[in-house]
Parts: C-alpha cells; structure tokens; sequence
C-alpha cells in the first residue's frame, strides 16, 4: 500500500530491489526514506554530457530513490542552457571544453518531463553572480568593470562577475 503515486512507484524499486538480491518470500517491508532529499549533482557546465547520458543517469536515480538532480548548468567555462534572448551565451560562452555544446530549450524541457516520469525533481543551477566568466565574455557590459574578459580554461576562483548594481 502507499499513500501517493510516487511512493507507489519508489515501492515498486523496492521490490525491484529485492527481486534482484534473489527473488521473493512472503514478508512485510516497511520502507521510506531516511531524508526527504536525496540528491545527486551534475556539473555540465564544466564538461558537456549528452542527453542520452543524462537519462541514463536519471533512470539510475530514480531506480536507487534518489529524487533530486541538480542540474548544474553554468560556470566560468562555459554556458550550456540555449538562449534565444542572449544568443552569444551559446557560442562565445562556451568557447572552451566542447565549444558550442549546450541544450536547447527543447532538450531542457524533454529532461524536465523525463525526471517527472520518473518522479525525481529536476532542480536547474544557473550560478549568480559568480562564476560567470563565459557570460561576461559573451556580454562585458553586463560586468562590474567593462572587461574585457575570457572564457576560463582551467578551474579556479576569479573575481569578475556580474554587476549586481547594472541595471543591465
């Protein structure tokens, strides 16, 4: 018994679960979680990873009851989300690591409805206001100093970031 249709599905992991330990015998099992939130994190925005990949990541997920992705999606190397109101954060942005790789807005959205067969919560990290190098590249203006920037090839904490007072 379960009281939602997502603890229905978790309970079918479960059993699932145990099937695979070695079969059934008849029993109780009282299950659910020990944390409300049990998340994993992808970080694309340093390395790009196809989306065939990352549904075979969430079917790990859901299949383990994890039920959150964090999808993280920008960095100072690159900007990995489609912009049709900023399109440079496509090109320019992602210079480095897999020049112009990023998801479009249709992809993103496939993903979104992917999680929620699934019932794991996708939750998407667009960084703010650090870590924005790819983003300045692509739109100084948007800085605190005007520029000029690059793309970051290597990890590393850098002081540019978005302006918080532009109003930009």
């Amino acid at each position: 018994k379960a009281y939602t249709d997502t603890g229905l599905y978790r309970g079918l992991q479960t059993l699932r679960q145990l099937y695979e330990r070695g079969g059934w015998t008849a029993r109780v099992i009282l299950d659910w979680p020990a944390f409300p939130w049990r998340g994993f994190m992808m970080d694309v925005g340093r390395t790009y990873i196809p989306l065939e990949e990352l549904k075979q990541e969430i079917d790990l997920l859901a299949r383990f009851k994890v039920n959150v992705f964090h999808w993280h999606l920008t960095e100072n190397e690159a900007w990995r989300l489609e912009s049709k109101l900023y399109p440079k954060l496509n090109d320019r942005a992602s210079m480095t690591r897999m020049a112009g790789r990023y998801y479009t807005q249709e992809e993103a959205r496939e993903l979104v409805q992917y999680c929620k067969a699934r019932r794991v919560l996708l939750i998407p990290e667009i960084d703010m206001p650090g870590h924005m190098l790819g983003a300045l590249a692509a739109y100084p203006e948007l800085g605190c100093t005007g520029g000029p920037y690059q793309v970051a090839e290597k990890w590393g904490v850098f002081p540019d970031i978005l302006c918080a007072g532009n109003p930009k």
